[in-house]
This record gives structure tokens, sequence and C-alpha cells, in this order.
């Protein structure tokens, strides 16, 4: 079975077949269903199952390069988020005045 699970046509199968759970579980009639915490067992189990991860050493998570691209996307998604905010305050505010909806 681990060798199976290093061909590509079985890993393909194999989203494919996560593709339908997830089709399934996302119909009207099941009110609710744990697909992601499923899905994310999946994901850890079947790599550690096949063998077919490769993993770094801690002290490659702590490289100074590592730090600044994590430092540099939480500033970029926070700026981002805020832009969206004000954005978002400044089209509700629009709506309620009537001088910026006559333009």
């Amino acid at each position: 079975m681990r060798e199976q699970l290093n061909n590509p046509s079985i890993i393909i199968l194999l989203g494919i077949l996560l593709t339908v759970l997830v089709a399934i579980e996302s119909l009207y009639i099941v009110p609710w269903a744990p697909f992601f915490p499923v899905y994310a067992a999946l994901a850890i189990i079947i790599p550690l199952y096949a063998k077919n991860y490769t993993t770094g050493s801690i002290a490659s998570l702590t490289s100074k390069r590592n730090i600044l691209s994590f430092a540099l996307g939480f500033i970029i998604v926070s700026v981002t988020l805020y832009c969206l905010e004000a954005l978002y305050t400044l089209i509700l505010s629009a709506k309620k005045s009537p001088t910026l909806c006559s333009l």
C-alpha cells in the first residue's frame, strides 16, 4: 500500500475522491459535515504512512530570511485588511449621504 501512495495516478484518484467527499458534504441535506478536520487529519496521516515527506531542520525555521518573510507577509496582510475595512466604512458612509450618491 505504501508503494501505491507514491504513484501519481493514485494521488490524483485520492484527490478526486476527497473532492467528491467535499461535494457530498456541501449539500444542503447534510447539516454539518466534519470534512475539514478529517481532511487535515488525512493530510498529516497519509504522508506519514507513505513515508514520502521531507523535513528540514528546526534551525532553518528561525533563519533571518524566514523571519523577515513572515514579518513582511504579516505587514502586507495587516495593511491590506486595514485598507479594505476603511474602504468598506467609506462605502457604507457614502450610501447614507445623499450628496455623495448624487454624483
